[in-house]
Parts: structure tokens; C-alpha cells; sequence
């Protein structure tokens, strides 16, 4: 029995130190992991909170910015083309952003002093969120701070419940460098949800995020500010944004690692005692078997962190251990494609930002080009050559903004500066006319619709250039419908490619024939079913005297 002791007992010491020392490993490589892992997500709410604050920095240096802020200053509610046309300005810079920056949880709204608020909120829910949350967010906000983002917090209630849907709000005080006053606030809101997709890519733990006065922002409520001694069945990690020192949290339970490193002991120790004379060798081997394992484990999880992405733990076998290696491997691969993403956004926004710096100097170069050009013609008395550049510009100036509205009638003046250019460049005599009603003039629709209309008129049906070819623009009113007719005397077209092209229209979309020569009439019928729905029409009509007449009616919303 002695000697049975003498034998028992060193096996059984060393049996337990080497599980404790194995569990101390594991734990060493886990929290290892989950400091590498923290520290990328640490680094993707510094990317996403460093683009808030170079939105909003621009937004509120931005030169057109300050401008439409001065004529929306002391606006109550939209009243005038001005003001309405600085609105919509500010609205197509928060979409901008937004596609910029390639995510939908971050929205852009600004206030005036007057309390008149211009939003891009994509839905009702979100928009009547914002009007419960702004008297909170407004009492926050300190009016005589120009330089930094302010970042205002939330504005639920407790208690809190984890799927409730709320934002995280940020302000930027707009301050007018001609007279120091202010122009109004920048507000800029990141949706929870954020948190949420961002939190829940890894399985293996639960995330919290605190901001720098200890005020709960987003994760799992259960996660305390500060370590409890009580809480020492998890492991913790911590680290705190360098922007502006919110501290991210994150912890795993260690039940499930402790749970498999001591049913595999608890096992061998029963083996150990039952056959201690028989088996003895057994105990050795099975330590020797689950410590090579879990060394790799740590190996590939240290290997990893030093930065060779692709090394993989050899995962072969169905054991807990074997299991353990395949969910680390797919949380690395988790990581690695992370670590990828996030270096392929930062590359196009690059790309984005120098596109749109490049975007913003050659259109204006080229119109203060031409314009020098035409003053140039004025004063060397080229009325005529000084007029088609003047027309040409306005077209181009018209070119940057078709996705704006206009009136009929400026639709029409713009189709007037056209046809004078096509008139030079096919050097053909053509009679423009522009026939109005009074309603029908002030009626808004998409910018340049019909000028696809007029093209194909000058350029298939005046083929032949007939000496008194002719265009016709009519705009009037018929059963609360905008109904325009585009006409000319030119060629008219056979009744089987008529029907064909009507059928086309109708459905808005189909094979093209003939190389796509009439792409700009089915452009034309999608932007109207695209912005009218299916009550817009276009029909085209062989005229009985000869050419075409191409019939276009448009609901008044």
C-alpha cells in the first residue's frame, strides 16, 4: 500500500500540474486572440468614427456648404426656389458621403438657427426617431465649440433593452468665417445596428463598448464598466479608441476550454488509478498527446499575431481539441478577411477622395475655358461663333446636374441652345418653335428628358437635311396630366418599326436592334415609369403630312 502511494501520489501531483499548466497555456493563447481581435475592432470603430469627423469637418468648411447655409440661415420653412434649391444641395452632399463611405448606418442632418431641419433619413421610423431624440441631443450641444466633433451620446432611457433601436449622435457647431455667427449645426448619427453586425461577426465571446465618462454606447449589457473578482469565470480584454478614449470590452467565457481540458483529465486520472501498474506509461502518453496539441494551438495563435495571416492550425480528428483548431481557424480566416476589407475601403476612399478632387477641377476648368473663349469672340464682334460657345456652355453647365429638376420652359431654353449647336455642326437651316401654356410652363420635370427626343428628330429624321425642316415643342395641360408632343417634318417611319418601337416603349425595357440606335428613347420611357410610375407614357405617330410626332404624358403630382 506504501509503495502504491509512493506511486500514486507523484502521478497524481504531476497529473494536476500539467492540467493546470495546460489551462494556463490555453487561457494565455485565448486572451492573446482575444487582444488581436479587439484590437481590429478597436481599429474599425477608429476608421468609421474618423470618417464622421472628416464628413463633418468638410461639410462645415466646405465653401458651397457655407454658402447655401447663409441662404438658409434665418429660414423657418422652405418658401423660395433659393431656398428649396440649397436645401436639395445639402441633401445630394449627405448622399454623396454616404456613398463614399459605403455604409448606410451613418446619417447626415443639419439644423438652422431657426430650428429648420434638413435630413436624408431613408425612412419614416428613422426620421421619427430623429424629431423624439432631438430636444435631448440639442441641450447637449455646446454652441461656442467650432473646432472639435462633439460627440452627444444617445438619448434612451433606462432601462435599456438590447433590441431597442437608437443612435449614437455626434454634432459639429457651423460657424460663418465672414462674421464669425452660426450657420446652423451639424448632426451625424450612427445606428446601433452598426454595432450590432459588428459585434456579432465573433461567436466565441460578447463585446461592450463604453464611452470615456463610463456611459454604456452598445454590446452586451452584462459586460461591467470596471473587473469584478466575481467575474472570473470569463476572460477579459480591454482597450481603449485612441480618438477619443471610449474603452472596448470584450470577453469569453472560459467554461467551455475548461470544460474539455478537464473532462480529458478527469478521464486519464480514472484510468491512471484503475491501472496505475498496467498502464502507467498510459498517463504519460495522454499528457504528452493533449499538450502538443494545445502548444500548437498557442503556437498558431501567437504566429498569427505576429503577422503571418496564413497559418492555420492542423485540425485533423473529431476531438475537442481538433474542434477548438477548426473554430480558431475559421475565426482567423474571420479576422484575415476583416484585416483585408478594411484595407481595401481605406483604398477607395482614397481613390474616391482624389476622383472627387479631380471631379471638381476639370468641369469648371473646362466652362471658365470656354467662357474666356466667348468674351474673347464678343470683343472681336463674333456674335455668332461667341453665341454657340454661350450655348454650349449652359448645355455643359446643364450636363453636371442632370440629376436635378427643371421647369418646362427651362427645359426649353436649353433645348433652344442645343438645336442652335446641332444647326453649326450639321450645317443644316431648321425652325425651332416652342408653343407653352401658362400652367405648363412652371411645371417641374427631370432636366434634359427631352433632349434625346430632339437628337434623334435632327439626326434620323432630317437625314436628307430638308430645306425647311422644322421642330415643334408643345406643352399644355389635359386632364391633370402634363402633355408634351415633340414634332417634326422629317422622315417617317415604317409602320412595322413603329409598332415595334411603341411596343418597346411601353415596356420600358427589351432587346435593342439595329446596334442600339434608339437606346435614348427607351432611357427616356425608364426615367419616366422610374420617377411618375406607370401612369408616364411615350408613344410615337407618323404625322400625316410627313414625320413624326412623339407624344409624352406626365401625371402632376
Amino acid at each position: 500500500m506504501s509503495l502504491l502511494l509512493l506511486v500514486l501520489l507523484p502521478v497524481a501531483g504531476s497529473a494536476i500540474f500539467t492540467y493546470y499548466l495546460i489551462q494556463a497555456n490555453v487561457n494565455q493563447s485565448m486572451q492573446e486572440r482575444n487582444s488581436a481581435y479587439l484590437n481590429l475592432v478597436s481599429q474599425e470603430i477608429s476608421k468609421t468614427l474618423d470618417v464622421i469627423d472628416i464628413s463633418s469637418r468638410y461639410l462645415a468648411q466646405d465653401t458651397a456648404t457655407l454658402s447655401r447655409m447663409r441662404t438658409l440661415k434665418d429660414t423657418t420653412a422652405i418658401r423660395t426656389y433659393d431656398e428649396f434649391e440649397s436645401a436639395e444641395e445639402i441633401k445630394l452632399s449627405f448622399q454623396y458621403f454616404g456613398e463614399k463611405n459605403l455604409t448606410n448606418h451613418i446619417q447626415f442632418f443639419i439644423e438652422n438657427p431657426k430650428g429648420l431641419i434638413i435630413h436624408n433619413q431613408k425612412t419614416v421610423e428613422d426620421y421619427n426617431r430623429l424629431l423624439k431624440d432631438l430636444p435631448v441631443i440639442q441641450s447637449r450641444i455646446q454652441m461656442h465649440t467650432y473646432i472639435t466633433l462633439q460627440t452627444l451620446g444617445t438619448s434612451y432611457t433606462y432601462p435599456l433593452q438590447e433590441d431597442l433601436s437608437y443612435a449614437l449622435y455626434f454634432g459639429r457647431v457651423i460657424q460663418d468665417p465672414w462674421n464669425t455667427e452660426d450657420l446652423g449645426v451639424i448632426y451625424v448619427t450612427l445606428s446601433n445596428s452598426y454595432f450590432k453586425n459588428l459585434f456579432t461577426q465573433q461567436h466565441l465571446g460578447t463585446m461592450v463598448l463604453y464611452d470615456s465618462a463610463g456611459q454604456y454606447v452598445a454590446g452586451d449589457m452584462n459586460i461591467p464598466y470596471y473587473r469584478h473578482e466575481k467575474r472570473n469565470e470569463t476572460l477579459r480584454s480591454e482597450v481603449n479608441l485612441p480618438i477619443n478614449d471610449w474603452k472596448l470590452i470584450y470577453e469569453t467565457s472560459r467554461a467551455p476550454i475548461a470544460g474539455d481540458v478537464k473532462g480529458i483529465y478527469l478521464l486519464a486520472s480514472t484510468v491512471v488509478v484503475l491501472f496505475i501498474v498496467l498502464f502507467g506509461w498510459l498517463s504519460f502518453l495522454i499528457a504528452k498527446r493533449l499538450h502538443r496539441p494545445i502548444r500548437k494551438l498557442e503556437l498558431t495563435a501567437e504566429q498569427f499575431g505576429e503577422g503571418h495571416t496564413e497559418i492555420r492550425f492542423p485540425d485533423q480528428g473529431q476531438d475537442e481539441i481538433a474542434r477548438l483548431g477548426r473554430t480558431l481557424n475559421i475565426m482567423l480566416e474571420n479576422i484575415k478577411e476583416l484585416m483585408e476589407k478594411n484595407k481595401q475601403e481605406h483604398e477607395q476612399n482614397r481613390i474616391l477622395e482624389l476622383q472627387a478632387l479631380a471631379s471638381q477641377i476639370r468641369p469648371h476648368f473646362l466652362l471658365n475655358t470656354l467662357n474666356s473663349i466667348k468674351i474673347s469672340l464678343s470683343m472681336a464682334k463674333d456674335s455668332f461663333h461667341s453665341g454657340k460657345i454661350h450655348s454650349l456652355t449652359r448645355l455643359l453647365r446643364n450636363y453636371l446636374h442632370t440629376g436635378e429638376n427643371a421647369t418646362l420652359q427651362q427645359e426649353c431654353k436649353l433645348l433652344e441652345d442645343y438645336v442652335e449647336i446641332m444647326k453649326m455642326r450639321n450645317q443644316m437651316q431648321l425652325v425651332f418653335i416652342v408653343t407653352l401654356s401658362d400652367e405648363a410652363k412652371l411645371l417641374e420635370m427631370p432636366k434634359l428628358l427631352l433632349q434625346p427626343l430632339i437628337e434623334n428628330a435632327i439626326v434620323h429624321g432630317f437625314s436628307e437635311r430638308k430645306a425647311d425642316a422644322q421642330l415643334e415643342v408643345i406643352g399644355e395641360i389635359i386632364d391633370k396630366c402634363l402633355c408634351i408632343t415633340v414634332r417634326n417634318n422629317g422622315v417617317s417611319m415604317a409602320p412595322e418599326r413603329l409598332t415595334w418601337m411603341n411596343q418597346l416603349l411601353t415596356a420600358g425595357e427589351g432587346e435593342l436592334e439595329d446596334n442600339g440606335k434608339r437606346v435614348g428613347l427607351t432611357n427616356i420611357a425608364q426615367r419616366l415609369k422610374l420617377t411618375y410610375g406607370s401612369e408616364a407614357t411615350i408613344q410615337l405617330q407618323n404625322h400625316r403630312t410627313g414625320g413624326i410626332d412623339v407624344f409624352m404624358k406626365i401625371p402632376i403630382v
